[in-house]
């Protein structure tokens, strides 16, 4: 059977508070029947040593035992007389002997036992069982002894009757303690599982796809802790279906266009509507190119993001592959009434990189800033080196975009203007490629506004480890 955390808690504490008062309510129990006999012993013992004193006395005053001799009425009455504030004090009134006659010669009477010198008995019940036994001296000479008997039946009832008393008394404060941590356990069982519960209950709401659901932080313990953690997963979930939703709608929507018009197309040539001309089959295979290149592209960036995409690292100087690139796409740029320039120095340090996918990413961006820059208009490549690594920034005039849509410059299908990038023949995947690709190097991708209108991209590579 499942024993729920809080029956499991609330347990551990009633035992643990059980087995506490338990423990110090034994050990009370025991030291105070300890104690209660020493505290018998001692005053016993004192009384002797002061019964001996006067003893001593009457010995001293009778030169012997003579007075005392079998003489039990009288002996009777020398315990009756003794009390040990009376010997520090005398008095002889008839009150004060009836309370000495009232508590010590009914308990001392027939228990003690005079003994002389050689131990033989002058006066006294026979001690038969003897339980103390203390010196008379006078003079610094032991002339006789005190003999005490075991107290007799009723007087050690009282004594047990005291203790149950006591024991009672612990027994009923020992009970209340556990009834006490029994509701404390019952209280704070349910206070420290509140939010437990409530994770649970908003893990619930996850299971069924409600990530909007947050958790009330109200500690700052380990469980407040707890509950900022499960917040910021929530964070993270509801920030992930909500890209998974925009990422099924772009797709749709990004392949829907060219499909839309291979079937217009299609129909139209069904129907009779337009021949066949190679103009109309040049329309047709541009669309296909263009499906095709959007699931390339979506196949490439799973790969990434899956981590399957191997990268082929050699030495690769930044230098050459920049100007090459430049080189590369200048003519497209005059054609379009664009200049590219170049700001690369020569003594850049060397990266470890996939040279093949360095190259996919400049000419990614440089494709984008060929589409997007108006003419007339400058494109600068630059490359600087840093202290731990290179900075590669490619720096347009223009036109730019708000500096609220730089973050998501680099999401999937992100368009500032979503049908300028299908006019001008963009998949919308270019510039997330482009950060999947630097973050698989180890580097990093921003994008920043500049004035008074442009836009720059610039690009972090860790420079190459030397071994």
């Amino acid at each position: 059977m499942r024993l729920p955390l809080f029956w499991k808690l609330f347990l551990t504490l009633t035992l643990s508070a059980g087995l506490v008062v338990g423990a110090m309510s034994l050990a009370m129990r025991l030291s105070v029947s300890h104690e209660f006999s020493k505290y018998l012993e001692g005053r016993e013992a004192a009384e002797l040593q002061m019964l001996a004193a006067g003893l001593s006395a009457e010995y001293h005053e009778a030169e012997g035992w003579k007075r005392f001799a079998n003489q039990h009425g009288r002996w009777r009455a020398f315990l009756r007389e003794y009390n040990p504030s009376a010997w520090e004090r005398p008095e002889r009134n008839r009150e004060a002997h009836e309370k000495r006659r009232e508590h010590r010669g009914p308990e001392r009477g027939p228990r003690i036992t005079l003994l002389d010198q050689a131990g033989h008995r002058v006066v006294g019940p026979p001690p038969e069982q003897e339980v103390r036994r203390s010196p008379i001296t006078v003079a610094g000479e032991t002339v006789g002894w005190l003999s005490v008997s075991p107290k007799a039946r009723r007087h050690r009832q009282e004594n047990e009757r005291f203790l149950k008393r006591q024991f009672r008394m612990l027994g009923l404060m020992g009970a209340s303690m556990v009834v006490m941590a029994v509701v404390l356990a019952l209280g704070l069982s349910w206070y420290l599982l509140r939010p437990v519960r409530k994770l649970a209950s908003a893990t619930q709401e996850i299971a069924n796809r409600r990530f909007e659901t947050r958790v009330e932080i109200q500690t700052q313990d380990e469980l407040g802790q707890l509950a900022a953690d499960f917040n910021r997963m929530a964070e993270q979930l509801e920030s992930f279906e909500q890209q998974r939703q925009q990422w099924i709608a772009d797709v749709s929507h990004e392949l829907g266009t060219p499909l839309a018009v291979l079937q217009g197309e299609i129909e139209a040539l069904q129907d009779g509507l337009r021949k066949p001309t190679p103009e109309q089959m040049a329309s047709l295979h541009a669309e296909v190119l263009r499906l095709d290149r959007i699931v390339k592209d979506l196949r490439f960036i799973s790969r990434v993001e899956a981590g399957s995409l191997e990268l082929n690292r050699i030495s690769v100087h930044l230098g050459v592959l920049l100007h090459e690139t430049a080189r590369r796409f200048r003519d497209r740029f005059t054609e379009r009434g664009l200049e590219i320039t170049e700001y690369i120095p020569e003594n850049l340090p060397t990266v470890s990189a996939d040279l093949n996918r360095l190259q996919q990413v400049m000419d990614n961006l440089l494709e984008n800033t060929l589409r997007y820059v108006e003419s007339p208009g400058t494109v600068q490549v630059r490359a600087e080196a840093q202290q731990d690594g290179v900075l590669i920034s490619v720096e347009d005039t223009g036109p730019g975009i708000p500096t609220a849509a730089l973050p998501q410059l680099f999401d999937r299908f992100y368009r500032v203007e979503q049908s300028r990038s299908r006019e001008s023949g963009g998949s919308g995947l270019g510039l997330a490629i482009c950060k999947q690709l630097v973050e698989a190097h180890g580097g990093g991708i921003t994008a920043k506004p500049v004035q008074p209108q442009g836009l720059c991209i610039e690009i972090h590579l860790p420079k190459q480890n030397k071994k």
